[in-house]
C-alpha cells in the first residue's frame, strides 16, 4: 500500500530546551535521538515528511546524514513560534504533500509495538491518570468518538489519552475537518472528528514531551544501562556512523583542527557544520573493556611518542588558570546548583572541616612549576582509546586548554587516566553506585573494575621510570573530579564530588604528601 509518514518537529520545545539547550527530536534515548527511534518505527520504503521549525537545521542536517538511504523530506513551517499555532497547523501546511492515506506522529511519541499501516482510519491511544496533560477521548456508538478538551485530573481515575499518532486513509474528509474549523489555534482532533470510521488501537506508548517524561522513558529504554549525559554536548551513534554534536560552536573549529593534526591516530572526520561532527564508527574495543597489561603499557608509550614526547615551554599563568581559577569556579557553579555539603561534615566517616579551605591549602605553586608542556589529547581516558589487533585509536579530544588547543601540562593526560580508571563510565552507565546523604553524613560506594585498577600500578611506574610524579596524578584526579562534577545534574555529580573531596582531605592530611600542601592541615 501506497502511503506516507508525517512527523511533527516544528514545536519550540519550550518543555524541554531550558533543561538540555535542545529540541526534543534531538534528546538521545540509547545513545540515539528520539527521532531516530520514530523514523526507524517504519519500512525502509516509506516516504517520510518531516515538518521543522525550532532548531530545524539541526534535525536536518543530523537526519540526512544519518539515513542517506531512506526518501526523507522536510517542510519548515512558517511562523511556528507564533502564538496560537499547534499541531493542527503545522499539519494543514503539510497538506500540499499528504494528498495520498499518510500516518502522522507527534515527535514526543515512541511506540514499542509495530505500528499498523493507514489501511483504514485509526488512532492510537492508552491510558493515563494526568488526564490533564493530554487531549482524552470517549467513544459514542461503535466508531464515532468525541475529543475532549484537556481535562482536569480526577484521583485515582484513567482516561484515554490520544497517544499523538494516527492512520488517516480518508484523508480528503480529515483535511476538510481540519480547513473548516473554526477553532484557533486548530487542532488535529477537529479533522479526525470529521471521519466517521474511526478504529482505536488501545497501546502502551512512551511519552518523551517534558523533563520528566523524557527521563522516565529514558530510564525504562536504558534500564539498567544509564548512559551519560552532558547538558551542551550529545553523542549519538546512528546506523554506522558516530555523531557529536555541540551547543558551542566554537568547540567544532578547534576539535576539527585536532583531528588533521591527530589525523594519523584519529578517526576521519566525513561531515561538519556548525553544531556537528560525523565520522565513521571505529572497529575495536575499548581499552577500559580490555583486561591486558601489556596492551595498556604499550597504550602509554604510544601516548608518550604521539603525543607527551613533543615538549614546549611552560606558560604558567593559562596553566594556573586552568588549574586552580577553573576549579575555584566550576566549583562555585556546583556550591550554588546541587545542595552539596561544604563543612563540617562527614563521608564514609570521615570527617571534612571546610571544603573550600581544602581547595585553599593545596600548594598550587607546586603543582604549577611541575608542569610539563607538550602535545595532550586532553582527555585519554581508556574509553576513549579504540583497540583493534595492534592498531591504537584516539577519539573525543578536548577542544581546548584556555586558550591553547594543542598544547598543555602532560599531568592533565596523566590524571585523566588515572581517574577513569577509578571511577568509570561503565559504573555509572550500570547504576553501579550510590550516594546517600543524611543531614551531615554522606556515604558513597561504587563498583571497581580490577581490570581498570589493576593498570594504576603500571602508570605509578611508568611515571617512576618517566622521571614524573606519580602525586601530582593523584592530586590532579582528585581535581578532575571536582572539576567534572558540575556538569551533571544527577546523582553521578554528587558522587564525584564527594568522592573527590573524600580522597583530596586524605591525600593532604598524608605526611608523605606535604610537598603538595600549603600548611598543615
Amino acid at each position: 500500500m501506497h502511503y506516507k509518514v508525517c512527523i511533527l518537529a516544528a514545536g519550540n520545545s519550550t518543555r524541554t530546551r531550558k533543561a538540555y539547550n535542545l529540541h526534543k527530536a534531538l534528546l538521545p534515548i540509547n545513545n540515539k535521538p528520539i527521532i531516530s527511534h520514530i523514523i526507524e518505527q517504519f519500512p525502509k520504503n516509506i516516504e517520510i515528511l518531516i515538518a521543522l521549525g525550532y532548531q530545524g537545521e539541526k534535525i536536518k542536517f543530523l537526519v540526512q546524514n544519518s539515513y542517506p538511504d531512506r526518501k526523507i523530506k522536510f517542510l519548515n513551517i512558517k511562523n511556528y513560534n507564533k502564538k496560537k499555532t499547534g499541531p493542527g497547523l503545522t499539519l494543514l501546511e503539510c497538506k500540499k504533500l499528504l494528498n495520498c492515506p499518510f500516518i502522522f506522529t507527534s515527535v514526543d511519541t515512541i511506540i514499542k509495538k509495530k505500528i499498523a499501516i493507514p489501511n483504514q482510519n485509526w488512532v492510537m491511544t492508552g491510558k493515563v491518570l494526568d488526564s490533564e496533560n493530554y487531549l482524552t477521548l470517549k467513544k459514542n456508538n461503535k466508531n464515532l468518538i468525541f475529543f475532549n478538551k484537556k481535562i482536569y485530573k480526577i484521583k485515582n481515575k484513567y482516561f484515554d489519552a490520544f497517544s499523538g499518532i494516527a492512520g488517516i486513509y480518508d484523508y480528503k474528509k480529515f483535511w476538510k475537518g481540519i480547513q473548516e474549523s473554526k477553532k484557533n489555534p486548530l487542532e488535529v482532533y477537529e479533522g479526525l472528528k470529521n471521519i466517521k470510521k474511526l478504529k482505536i488501537i488501545n497501546t502502551k506508548w512512551l511519552d518523551t514531551g517534558t523533563v520528566e517524561k523524557y527521563d522516565k522513558t529514558k530510564e525504562i529504554l536504558e534500564k539498567k544501562i544509564r548512559n551519560l549525559q552532558k547538558l551542551d554536548e550529545q553523542i549519538y551513534f546512528i546506523n554506522k556512523f558516530v555523531i557529536k554534536y555541540f551547543y558551542k560552536k566554537k568547540k567544532i573549529n578547534n576539535l576539527i583542527k585536532k583531528h588533521i593534526r591527530f589525523k594519523k591516530i584519529s578517526p576521519k572526520i566525513i561531515k561538519r557544520n556548525e553544531n556537528y561532527i560525523i565520522y565513521k564508527y571505529i572497529k575495536g574495543e575499548r581499552l577500559s573493556d580490555v583486561s591486558n597489561p601489556n596492551l595498556f603499557t604499550k597504550f602509554l608509550f604510544f601516548m608518550k611518542k604521539n603525543f607527551w614526547d613533543n615538549k614546549v615551554k611552560n606558560n604558567y599563568s593559562e596553566i594556573k588558570a586552568f588549574y586552580k581559577t577553573k576549579t575555584i569556579n566550576r566549583l562555585k557553579i556546583l556550591f550554588k546548583d546541587n545542595n552539596v555539603l561544604i563543612k563540617k561534615f562527614k563521608i564514609n566517616n570521615v570527617y571534612i572541616d571546610n571544603v573550600k579551605n581544602l581547595i585553599f591549602k593545596i600548594n598550587w605553586k607546586k603543582l604549577i612549576n611541575e608542569s610539563k608542556t607538550a602535545y595532550c589529547h586532553g582527555d585519554p581516558q581508556p574509553e576513549n582509546i579504540i583497540v583493534n589487533k595492534n592498531s591504537i585509536k584516539v577519539i573525543d579530544f578536548r577542544d581546548n586548554f584556555g586558550k591553547n588547543i594543542f598544547y598543555f601540562d602532560i599531568y592533565y593526560d596523566l590524571a585523566k587516566i588515572y581517574h577513569a580508571l577509578i571511577i568509570t563510565n561503565k559504573m555509572v552507565r550500570e547504576n553501579k553506585f550510590y550516594v546517600k546523604e543524611n543531614k551531615k553524613n554522606v556515604f558513597i560506594n561504587f563498583k571497581k573494575y580490577k581490570n581498570l585498577t589493576n593498570n594504576v600500578n603500571i602508570l605509578r611506574l611508568f611515571c617512576k621510570k618517566n622521571n614524573l610524579s606519580f602525586q601530582k596524578v593523584e592530586l590532579l584526579g582528585y581535581l578532575i573530579y571536582l572539576n567534572i562534577a558540575p556538569l551533571y545534574k544527577t546523582n553521578y555529580s554528587k558522587l564525584l564530588y564527594y568522592y573527590g573531596v573524600l580522597k583530596l582531605n586524605n591525600f593532604l592530611k598524608n605526611k608523605k604528601n606535604e610537598e603538595y600542601s600549603s600548611r598543615i592541615l
